[in-house]
């Protein structure tokens, strides 16, 4: 007699929901604090002030950092959410991914819309 533990439609649900939920977040979240190129943050010669540019993350410590913002903003965000009275279900808990990943892709386009020479 073989048992199966979880079928292969829920190792995929694990898997995108692992990727979904410790991954995207602070990825898209590490764009809004460490944009992507130097160039979008070149500040103009009277605004400098002594300033230097601030460098571009490179691959490792953005993925790095994706998960270290994740795992901190989306548990502290459930927890609040909870505390307001929101219950912790699926829908839920997916529902505050999708704004934070939405507030930050807003932030992102505000942001590369107000550097555009």
């Amino acid at each position: 007699m073989t048992t199966i533990w979880f079928a292969p439609s829920q190792a995929l649900r694990i898997v995108f929901g692992t990727f979904f939920a410790v991954f995207l977040p602070g990825f898209v979240m590490s764009f809004v604090f460490f944009p992507n190129s130097v160039s979008m943050i070149k500040l103009e010669d009277d605004q400098r002030d002594g300033q230097e540019e601030l460098p571009a993350l490179d691959w490792v410590e953005r993925i790095t950092l994706s998960f270290a913002l994740s795992l901190s903003a989306v548990p502290l965000l459930i927890y609040l959410s909870n505390r307001m009275g929101l219950p912790v279900s699926t829908a839920s808990v997916a529902g505050i991914i999708l704004f934070i990943i939405t507030i930050s892709l807003i932030a992102i386009f505000l942001n590369r819309r107000r550097h555009e020479p």
